[in-house]
């Protein structure tokens, strides 16, 4: 088994639930596998980071659980593109604006789609 499939199995053993909740959970992963496959991003500097912000988040008095593992996971990504310039901050923020816009305007139980022309 190798370390990611580990993990994988760690934390549905642990809360005893089905690994994603959301299928964001899911796509965060996927993009830090992706990115590491390509070698974007080190295993080594994703390890790093998504220690570091899991220790944070604790540290913060969050609780150590799924959704916060999740969210220590994004933010970890979000940083170590930001960190090797691929992408901007300003790009990240005008992304998330992007789909926050397309979030409150999609009709509950239908899936969001980004449209970068509105």
């Amino acid at each position: 088994m190798n370390p990611s499939e580990l993990g994988r199995q760690q934390l549905k053993q642990r809360d005893g639930e089905p690994m994603f909740k959301e299928p964001w959970q899911a796509q965060v992963l996927a993009m830090a596998d992706l990115l590491v496959q390509s070698e974007t991003i080190s295993k080594a500097d994703w390890a790093e980071a998504l220690g570091n912000e899991i220790s944070a988040a604790t540290a913060a008095g969050n609780p150590d659980d799924t959704e916060n593992y999740f969210r220590a996971a994004l933010t970890a990504l979000e940083q170590l593109l930001i960190s090797r310039q691929k992408v901007s901050s300003q790009e990240l923020t005008v992304r998330l604006d992007e789909w926050e816009h397309a979030h409150l305007r999609t009709p509950h139980g239908q899936p969001v789609v980004l449209n970068h022309n509105h």
